[in-house]
């Protein structure tokens, strides 16, 4: 699962994500969702912004050779990591956002700028 797909750009303004309302709501609005997601996908889904671990009882050369097969066709890309511009904040406080998923994950990941982590640990008392 790719981690850079969640852009402060996406989310910001969303409360409550319904896959049916924002179909309606691009269409009603004249917005083409499908340029937008192969802009999406050619700017940001490549190599360079993947990551990819690998666990198995197997040799390094077997587990190396199965990467290699299965994830060579992979377009290559920049590793720098992109710039989002973001004017004012993209969370209202003291707002619960609630999205909807459309299919069951498992798996939750949590960033924030490490300066602002850093301030936040420093108010705990353990």
């Amino acid at each position: 699962m790719a981690d850079l797909f969640l852009a402060p750009q996406i989310l910001a303004g969303i409360e409550r994500f319904n896959v049916d309302m924002s179909l309606v709501d691009a269409i009603e609005k004249g917005i083409d969702l499908r340029k937008q997601i192969l802009e999406l996908y050619n700017d940001y889904y490549h190599g360079g912004l993947m990551k990819l671990v690998v666990i198995g009882g197997e040799s390094l050369d077997i587990l190396q050779h199965w990467v290699v097969e299965l994830f060579s066709d992979i377009r290559q890309g920049s590793q720098g990591k992109p710039e989002f511009k973001v004017e004012g904040p993209v969370w209202r406080a003291s707002k619960l956002y609630r999205l909807e998923a459309v299919k069951d994950v498992h798996i939750l990941e949590l960033r924030m700028r490490y300066m602002h982590f850093s301030m936040w640990m420093g108010n705990l008392y353990l």
